[in-house]
């Protein structure tokens, strides 16, 4: 409610938001795509698959932080300031941990994790954080210097 609205031809899909998209799904992607090839050749499929839902469930809630805002950093104030985001996400979190624990475990077809399992699954998945605010940092440059070239623009325009 601080924000003006946004522009309407700017649309749901505008060229940042797809940007964003692309980055944010190919970085999970990527993320359980490593998770699965690195504990189905370290530990087999049991593990591999039940550490690699984790992962994703888990990249996917973390992921809510990060799209609260397209440029401003997750951390501060905002990551605290919404508490039901932070109920939910929790509430996700354990929901996840107790599909791994019997019956709930054999029901969804899921194994045990070791603690340097769940440790994994856990730093990888917080890594959407720091991979968020690494994207933002680059957009808040790139916007800079556009707005710093149409500054320069306008001035040698007036100049003229």
């Amino acid at each position: 409610m601080r924000r003006p609205p946004e522009r309407v031809e700017k649309g749901l899909f505008s060229p940042s938001s797809i940007a964003a998209i692309i980055f944010y799904g190919a970085y999970i992607t990527a993320v359980t795509m490593g998770m699965f090839v690195f504990w189905l050749y370290s530990a087999g499929n049991g593990v591999a698959t039940t550490a690699t839902f984790m992962t994703l469930s888990f990249l996917e809630l973390f992921q809510a932080f990060n799209v609260r805002t397209e440029s401003s950093s997750v951390f501060g104030k905002a990551l605290i300031s919404n508490k039901i985001l932070l109920a939910t996400v929790a509430a996700g979190v354990l929901l996840n941990v107790l599909l791994c624990v019997p019956p709930l475990s054999a029901a969804f077809g899921l194994c045990k994790l070791s603690g340097a399992q769940w440790a994994a699954v856990i730093i990888c998945s917080l890594s959407v954080l720091p991979a968020g605010e690494i994207y933002k940092l680059v957009l808040r440059i790139i916007r800079k210097r556009r707005k710093a070239g149409k500054s320069a623009m306008e001035k040698g325009v007036k100049a003229a």
